[in-house]
Order: C-alpha cells, then sequence, then structure tokens
C-alpha cells in the first residue's frame, strides 16, 4: 500500500498550528519568524485552518494601546488531535 504525500498547503497550516502549540506567547510577528514568513501569510493561514480544520482563536491583548501584536490562543482544536500534532517533530523545522 503507497502512502499519498501530504499537500504542501496542508503542511503550512499544520506547521502554524504546531508553532502555536509549542510557543510561550505567541504572536503574528513571532510566528512570521519562526516560519519565515510574512504577517499576512500567518493571518491568511490562520483563517484557513479555522475554515478547514475547524480551529478556533481567542486573541488576547496584553496593553491596552493599539499597538503591538495580541497574543493568539486557540480556544477549541477542532479536528486536530493536539497531542498528536505536538508530537509531530518533522513540523518543527
Amino acid at each position: 500500500m503507497s502512502e499519498v504525500p501530504a499537500s504542501p498547503i496542508v503542511l503550512n497550516r499544520l506547521h502554524l498550528l504546531y508553532h502555536l502549540s509549542h510557543m510561550e506567547e505567541p504572536t503574528t510577528p513571532k510566528l512570521a519568524e519562526a516560519m519565515g514568513c510574512n504577517q499576512r501569510k500567518i493571518y491568511r493561514l490562520l483563517k484557513l485552518a479555522e475554515a478547514e480544520f475547524g480551529v478556533r482563536y481567542v486573541f488576547l491583548r496584553t496593553t491596552l494601546a493599539r499597538k503591538g501584536s495580541p497574543i493568539i490562543r486557540v480556544d477549541d482544536w477542532g479536528i486536530i488531535n493536539r497531542k498528536a500534532l505536538t508530537q509531530a517533530g518533522f513540523l518543527s523545522t
């Protein structure tokens, strides 16, 4: 039985969720730096993971000022098994 390789598009979304599960206080700049992309792509991946996997987020402001990026917390992992995701070492790179 042959395995079908995972789509790079799906792997990008899983890679983002992997970083969300491992970072202490994930923000869009931190996620962009970890993934080597821009913040616009992070927001796009968040939206796509929400639509495709049913993941729900909470954005927490750390200050009252408008400046600064909110901390992103996953409120509901949807169809994603968080335990399996956190153990997926291939997503860490």
